[in-house]
């Protein structure tokens, strides 16, 4: 006599492993506890590599730098200051979310807020505007 297959059953819900619950620490293992709003004038090169050089990656934040600057400038700040941190350093281009270990380099003719938790750079090119740009005033307020 054949030995007839029987169907393999799939488990009940009730026997199933429960799926494990989405939280937000996902969100936030890459999102910085803190976020570090560092303006400086032209000559404040070396005082930027003296912060990035003592600072521990293991702190979480996020730093946004605004260095006044020629508004015709062409800015190496970034290939600079990777050499001296840890962190991820890059030039703030487009509205970015801050992440954790990271600093972002306000462009030059450009003007930085923080709006619906984003870093959102505004270019002020064409504009009339007193005073150095990045402007580390509007940054703040």
């Amino acid at each position: 006599m054949k030995a007839k297959a029987t169907p393999k059953r799939r488990p009940s819900a009730e026997k199933r492993p429960a799926e494990p619950k989405k939280t937000a620490s996902a969100k936030s293992s890459v999102r910085p506890s803190i976020v570090v709003a560092v303006g400086s004038s032209a000559g404040g090169l070396q005082a930027l590599k003296d912060l990035l050089t003592g600072l521990d990656s293991a702190a979480g934040a996020s730093f946004v730098l605004a260095q006044h600057v020629s508004p015709t400038h062409q800015s190496l700040l970034a290939e600079l200051l990777s050499p001296k941190t840890d962190l991820r350093v890059r030039y703030l281009n487009k509205p970015m979310v801050p992440l954790k270990n990271s600093v972002l380099i306000v462009p030059p003719n450009a003007d930085v807020i923080v709006q619906g938790g984003k870093v959102v750079p505004q270019s002020v090119e064409g504009v009339r505007v007193r005073g150095p740009r990045p402007s580390i005033d509007r940054l703040f307020t």
